[in-house]
């Protein structure tokens, strides 16, 4: 298994990085409008869509939703204004509300939601996801790779942290193995690996002390978005009796189980950047 799990995560990232790099725009927005679908697909099961006919139709949605809002790169969602980008920032808006409010409710509730509350939840999930992949690829790749890289960073340390000190667990209605003392790990990582990117392009950035300090904050929170994503998807998985998301990557499970700290983590990013270039702007 440990094998397998090293060759799928391997070939992932070869595959991720070729697309990254060197598709070009209109093809790299068909490949993220394709991973909404994917992860729709696999969302069908969390609103118990019993049918391949509902699932599909509703990755469709997903699929179209994410086409039309990446239509126009983010080249033009923001130096033309808020009025050419209404649509886009309206997702990442809803984004940004459910992870600030209603997925700490539905966690804390731990109530069944009824199915059409589910695939909304699921459209509002993994629509803006494309578009930060998108936006945030449109700003500099390496932006992107950082962002992600939060992801990974707070979900190696977890893992690391919980097994050495994970005595206290955080959610043990939702996800049993997680702990308090490995959020602190992913919470610690990720804030010192922050400071050391943002310091490797200190020229380039310009911090002075309160811009650091911001900078800790939004780290801070992106940690906790990303356990609330990961804690999110295990929630889902449980309520329905799922141990993973699906079966299309070998020794990893489906596609949600890989990307759902990012859902949590990438569009807030896309939108703080639009919205900080919209502000210069005056």
């Amino acid at each position: 298994m440990l094998k397998t799990r090293i060759l799928t995560a391997s070939l992932l990232l070869i595959v991720f990085l070729c697309a990254l790099l060197y598709l070009p725009a209109p093809a790299w927005a068909l490949v993220c409008a394709a991973l909404a679908g994917i992860g729709a697909w696999e969302w069908g099961q969390f609103a118990r869509l019993a049918s391949r006919g509902a699932r599909a139709a509703f990755a469709a949605v997903c699929v179209a939703l994410a086409l039309l809002a990446t239509f126009e790169p983010l080249s033009v969602w923001i130096p033309n204004g808020p009025e050419h980008g209404a649509f886009v920032v309206a997702l990442l808006t809803l984004n940004l509300l459910l992870w600030l409010v209603c997925i700490p409710l539905i966690l804390r509730r731990r109530a069944p939601l009824p199915q059409g509350v589910t695939l909304a939840v699921g459209i509002i999930v993994l629509v803006p996801t494309a578009i930060a992949l998108v936006g945030l690829r449109t700003v500099d790749w390496k932006l992107l790779l950082a962002c992600m890289a939060i992801a990974w960073v707070a979900d190696t340390a977890a893992f690391f942290a919980g097994r050495r000190f994970g005595k206290v667990k955080l959610a043990p209605a939702v996800s049993p193995s997680k702990t308090r003392e490995g959020a602190l790990g992913a919470l610690l990582a990720v804030v010192l690996y922050g400071l050391l990117v943002a310091a490797a392009f200190q020229e380039r950035l310009e911090l002075t002390a309160v811009g650091w300090l911001l900078l800790v904050a939004l780290l801070v929170v992106l940690t906790a978005f990303s356990i609330l994503g990961d804690l999110l998807e295990s929630w889902f998985k449980r309520q329905v009796g799922l141990k993973d998301s699906g079966t299309l990557l070998p020794g990893h499970g489906g596609l949600l189980d890989r990307i759902d700290s990012l859902t949590a983590i990438l569009p807030p990013v896309c939108l703080l950047m639009i919205l900080l270039v919209w502000l210069a702007q005056g």
